[in-house]
């Protein structure tokens, strides 16, 4: 029948007690226990414990696509993808490379590429002008005509194949930045006149800029939460050395000019892993002019812009559009930082969750 009374605790024994063993127990429990004929207790369990501590949050994944990131280096895309209009033009030129082979150069270079626009009519991917080069393939959004919305024209070249996607990449047009390791705002950050430091910690900022001259070197971990985030101006370098990564969370707009460089030290072309910068926003990213370089992962929730001779090692995709433009400019697409993350012919649209505490992979 059912118990009605309270339960002060509960004891297991291996054998059944006898009824002059019970009496022993309950007098034990007040503390008139005299006999030692009762066998040695195997299990207690006492009611009396204080109130649990309240649960803390360790590890979050979102299973919402349009939030949190992928796996692997290529943040979104076939490491050269955009929503909506593709431009390639003035003998701007894109192909491929494996950092786990060394730098780009020699045998490490032109190697085949997937360029992708979700846009699904006419000539929405525009490739066009003398000297113009996809090193590999040109695909169009699923149900899309590539003869119609692929337009190649002025000696422009695509040296593979032209094609509709079998499923469209995620490309998301906002991006929920972790909060984890953010600290207390800092307000707007801008380097001094050949300012020469060192980085280790994350930074939450307004507008954050390097320049004139400036010299700064990520140690650790890094991460940055800012509105717009500039580097710009001959001589300036952001140096993210093996051992040490960067990522940034830009709300605003992205801007690498002026012959800066980002994750270029020594010439070095295989970082690109170590640095990946998003605008969350609708923000635009801007790498331009000559002698700029940029080497990492660059995903923008707005247009996406490479041009005047600056050339970007890893990769570049947009939710919006892609213009890749004037002769001298390079996107060389890191192969080792695309994922399988949709597309292609007979692939598929996934995307990895990632933790939102930063505690696991994944």
């Amino acid at each position: 029948r059912p118990f009605v009374g309270t339960i002060y605790d509960v004891k297991i024994w291996p054998k059944a007690l006898s009824a002059s063993q019970l009496q022993d127990t309950a007098d034990a429990l007040l503390g008139d226990d005299q006999d030692g004929d009762t066998p040695n207790i195997l299990v207690l369990y006492e009611f009396n414990e204080v109130d649990p501590v309240a649960p803390q949050l360790i590890s979050q994944w979102k299973l919402n696509e349009s939030t949190g990131q992928s796996s692997g280096g290529a943040m979104y895309g076939m490491g050269v993808s955009a929503d909506d209009d593709f431009s390639l033009r003035g003998s701007a030129k894109i192909d491929g490379f494996r950092s786990s082979q060394g730098n780009y150069g020699d045998s490490n270079r032109y190697l085949s590429v997937t360029a992708t626009t979700n846009a699904t009519t006419n000539n929405k991917f525009d490739i066009r002008d003398g000297g113009t080069r996809i090193y590999g393939n040109a695909l169009c959004g699923q149900y899309g005509n590539p003869n119609h919305v692929i337009d190649v024209s002025g000696s422009a070249q695509v040296t593979g194949s032209r094609s509709a996607q079998t499923s469209n990449v995620l490309l998301p047009d906002h991006i929920n930045a972790p909060t984890n390791g953010r600290p207390g705002y800092m307000g707007n950050i801008q380097t001094p006149s050949n300012y020469n430091g060192v980085l280790d910690y994350n930074v939450y900022a307004g507008n954050l800029t390097i320049k004139s001259n400036a010299k700064v070197t990520v140690n650790g971990n890094i991460t940055i939460w800012c509105n717009n985030f500039e580097i710009k101006d001959g001589g300036t370098r952001l140096y993210v050395p093996e051992g040490s990564s960067l990522t940034v969370y830009a709300s605003g707009n992205v801007t690498i000019r002026g012959s800066s460089q980002i994750n270029y030290q020594n010439n070095q072309t295989n970082g690109a892993g170590r640095v990946n910068i998003f605008t969350t926003d609708g923000g635009n990213i801007e790498v331009k002019d000559g002698g700029t370089v940029a080497v990492g992962n660059f995903y923008a929730t707005g247009h996406l812009t490479l041009r005047g001779s600056a050339k970007i090692y890893g990769t570049a995709s947009c939710s919006k559009n892609m213009d890749i433009r004037d002769g001298g400019t390079f996107l060389h697409v890191d192969l080792d930082q695309v994922g399988g993350q949709g597309g292609g012919n007979g692939g598929s649209n996934t995307t990895t969750a990632v933790d939102e505490k930063a505690v696991s992979d994944g």
